[in-house]
């Protein structure tokens, strides 16, 4: 009989491509779906910008992440404890990894999973115990990350068979549409800016520490 390790290790990865090169605004789709149907839906508020709401495949409200300008960034879990709001900077932990290289903690049912940005992905999901180094990041395969937007396909995020249960899976494409976000914010600010500040808080080309 084959262990529970060899058949997780078969189920392949899922890929869900964005409607839209955005991550405040647009629909996710799995691409194994015939019809493709909406597996996340991404909307934001017109007025002020700053309120995101990501609904479920059946039009459910799962998650809603409000930025604001003099408090703390929030994440709140309608369908959870409540719907209660809690600092994003609490349910998505910044800190210093192993080499040094900033990173984000979120602790899942599945366990703490770290994101981080290589040379390798943009944002990058892994489990910590098997993520050392800026090195081994391009080594161990990540249990999820983006495909950025190409001339042939959309934006991408692809999860592999232990990002893939539905409370995990959720939890692991907000944070990526919050740490893109961070990056897309600084990616602008280095443009505009230019500056050798800005420049010096890249690691391998992805601004990290925000």
């Amino acid at each position: 009989m084959e262990s529970q390790e060899t058949l997780i290790n078969q189920v392949p990865p899922q890929k869900y491509y964005f409607s839209l090169n955005s991550v405040k605004k647009t629909t996710l789709f799995l691409s194994t779906t015939t019809p493709n149907a909406p597996t996340y839906t991404v909307s934001t508020d017109l007025k002020t910008d700053k309120h995101t709401e990501v609904k479920d495949a059946h039009g459910d409200v799962i998650a809603v992440w409000s930025r604001k300008d003099l408090l703390p960034d929030t994440i709140a879990w309608p369908g959870r404890e409540g719907g209660n709001s809690t600092a994003v900077k609490n349910w998505l932990k910044k800190g210093d990894g192993a080499d040094g290289i900033p990173v984000h903690t979120l602790n899942t049912a599945a366990g703490p999973i770290v994101f981080r940005s290589s040379a390798k992905h943009r944002v990058g999901a892994y489990f910590p115990s098997k993520l050392a180094s800026a090195a081994s990041t391009d080594e161990t395969e990540a249990i999820a990350y983006l495909v950025p937007k190409t001339e042939e396909h959309n934006l991408a995020l692809v999860l592999s068979a232990p990002a893939q249960a539905t409370d995990v899976r959720d939890e692991i494409m907000v944070a990526v549409l919050i740490l893109e976000h961070k990056l897309r914010m600084a990616d602008t600010a280095i443009s505009v800016g230019g500056g050798k500040f800005e420049q010096n808080k890249t690691v391998a080309g992805y601004y990290v520490s925000t």
